[in-house]
């Protein structure tokens, strides 16, 4: 599984800095990852529920964001160990 970093999330052309949020297509393109494995993430707690708004279901910047963060530090911790 390829996951980009906290860096690259923040200038990933798909992460418009004044949008607040992201569908689930977009997540997957973002986070390059598949839809399923998204929704896999999501049913183990790896990563935040979306949002409901609607019937559309929505990720914040800041949840994306944050799990980035979490793989980030959780990566830093196996390379030190």
């Amino acid at each position: 599984m390829r996951l980009v970093s906290l860096s690259s999330l923040r200038r990933y052309p798909a992460m418009d800095k004044d949008k607040l949020l992201y569908s689930i297509p977009d997540t997957c393109r973002i986070l390059s990852i598949s839809r399923s494995f998204l929704y896999q993430m999501i049913s183990t707690g790896r990563i935040e529920k979306p949002l409901k708004i609607g019937k559309r279901s929505l990720f914040t910047r800041q949840s994306l964001e944050s799990f980035v963060e979490q793989l980030h530090n959780a990566n830093q911790l196996q390379v030190t160990r």
